[in-house]
C-alpha cells in the first residue's frame, strides 16, 4: 500500500486529500481512476464505475465522500424522520450496491427487501457484507431478500405487480442516465402497491440528461416530467442530520423527494 492508499484508509478525508495533492495525485485524478469510467461506450452510457473487485473501491464508489457507518445512520434517520419505513412492509432498494442500506434496514426493521443492482461485481459483494450482520444474514438465507440483475427485476416486474410498499433509490438516480431512467420509472410505479411510495436521495441533478449533456438536469426536474405516474409529495435538503446526541453534516447537500401515484 502506498502513501495515499494508507492516507485514504488512515486519515480524515480532508487530510488524506492534503496527502494526495501533496505526493502529486490529487483528488479528481484518483476520483476518475476508480470513480469515474475510463472508456464511456457513448454519451448516453454512465459515468460513473461500479465494477469494483475490492468491496473498499466499491465502498468508495458508493459514497465518494466516505464516512460510511455516519452517513448509513444519517440515511436511516431521514428515513425515519419522514415515517416512509414500517415493519411488515415489502421495500425495493433499486441501485442497492453491496447493500449498505438493505442491511441497515434489516437490523431496524422487520421488512422484506427485493435488491436490484446491474453490476455484478457489487451483487457479488452483497453477500459477503449482508453476511457480516446476522440479523441480515438470516434475512438472506431465509429467503426474505430476493437480490436481481437490472434485468432480472424487469423480466420479474408483472408477476410482483402491486406488491411493493415502498422504492427507495439512494444515492443511485443521478447515476442513471435519464432515457434509462424513463424507461425504468414505469416499472417501478407498476410494481408498487395501492399506498406505495418511491423515496429518492442523493445529487441535485443527474450525471446524464437524455441528450447526453453532464450534469444538466435536475432530479426534480426530471421527475416533474414524470407526474402523470407519479406525484411529488414533499422534498427536502438535508445538509446536517442529529443522530443521538450529535449531528452529522454532509459533505455535498442531499435532495430527497418522496414521491406517489397521482391522486
Amino acid at each position: 500500500m502506498g502513501l495515499t492508499g494508507w492516507a485514504r484508509k488512515h486519515l480524515p478525508v480532508r487530510l488524506a486529500q492534503l496527502v494526495e495533492v501533496a505526493v502529486g495525485r490529487p483528488m479528481d485524478a484518483i476520483r476518475h481512476g476508480y470513480r469515474h469510467k475510463r472508456r464511456r461506450a457513448g454519451p448516453l452510457d454512465y459515468v460513473a464505475e461500479f465494477d469494483h473487485r475490492s468491496i473498499r473501491d466499491a465502498k468508495s464508489s458508493i459514497l465518494w465522500h466516505g464516512h460510511w457507518e455516519e452517513q448509513t445512520a444519517a440515511t436511516l434517520h431521514i428515513l425515519h424522520n419522514l415515517d416512509i419505513v414500517r415493519d411488515g412492509q415489502t421495500v425495493l432498494d433499486y441501485g442497492c450496491g453491496i447493500g449498505r442500506i438493505s442491511r441497515a434496514l434489516l437490523e431496524t426493521h422487520d421488512v422484506r427487501l427485493i435488491c436490484v443492482d446491474r453490476s455484478p461485481q457489487m451483487r457479488k459483494q452483497f453477500a459477503r457484507y449482508v453476511d457480516e450482520s446476522p440479523t441480515s444474514c438470516r434475512a438472506l438465507t431465509s429467503g426474505g431478500i430476493r437480490l436481481w440483475s437490472d434485468e432480472e427485476f424487469l423480466q420479474a416486474a408483472p408477476d410482483i405487480k402491486g406488491s411493493v410498499d415502498l422504492a427507495l433509490f439512494i444515492e443511485v438516480v443521478q447515476h442513471i442516465p435519464e432515457p434509462v431512467l424513463a424507461a425504468l420509472f414505469p416499472q417501478v410505479v407498476g410494481i408498487l402497491s395501492p399506498h406505495g411510495k418511491v423515496f429518492v436521495l442523493g445529487n441535485r441533478n443527474l450525471d446524464v440528461d437524455s441528450t447526453g449533456r453532464l450534469h444538466s438536469t435536475p432530479v426534480e426536474a426530471f421527475l416533474a416530467r414524470h407526474q402523470d405516474i407519479l406525484h411529488i409529495v414533499r422534498k427536502d435538503v438535508w445538509e446536517e442530520v442529529g443522530i443521538g446526541p450529535s449531528f452529522f453534516r454532509f459533505e455535498v447537500p442531499r435532495y430527497s423527494y418522496l414521491a406517489a401515484r397521482p391522486t
